[in-house]
């Protein structure tokens, strides 16, 4: 029973990482005229920042990214990867959750069948979580080159 409970405890401090949210800021989107959007990768988290050295925040980001009609389908198919992957870590975390369970816990049904499949799902849905994930960043920087591309060599003005 000891090791249920600590393995609770660990998951949920896994899990309790801080989450910083930033406000929308219509100035910031304002005093953007002409200047890039510069994106920096930190063990696959991407950065976005203004060349001044602004950060951007996601909803900035998209408000900044959006002008261009051209990125619409970019958005959107970013948007749906990452719902996808979240989603996916979901799934990855209910099977791990339910392994866990079954690992633990003695005198289960079928628990020798249910072990091995809930590890596999782990493992698969884990990596195309992460996939998944890759996928709606790549979109989310093509955007972000088109926007730099139309603002930058092409000097056509956003607004």
């Amino acid at each position: 029973m000891k090791k249920i409970y600590l393995t609770i405890i660990a998951l949920l401090a896994l899990f309790m990482v801080p989450a910083t949210a930033q406000t929308f800021s219509a100035a910031t989107v304002q005093n953007s005229d002409g200047q890039l959007i510069v994106h920096s990768d930190k063990f696959s988290f991407v950065n976005y920042s203004l060349e001044d050295g602004t950060r951007l925040s996601q909803k900035e980001l998209t408000a900044l990214v959006s002008q261009i009609p051209e990125n619409e389908v970019l958005l959107k198919n970013a948007k749906g990867w990452r719902i996808a992957g979240y989603t996916l870590i979901g799934v990855a975390v209910v099977t791990l959750g339910t392994n866990l369970v079954y690992t633990f816990a003695d005198g289960l049904p079928a628990a020798d069948t249910v072990r091995p499949v809930a590890g596999y799902a782990t493992i698969g849905t884990s990596i195309l979580s992460l996939l998944a994930l890759d996928l709606g960043s790549w979109n989310q920087m093509r955007a972000v080159d088109n926007y730099n591309v139309r603002i930058r060599v092409m000097g056509v003005p956003v607004n």
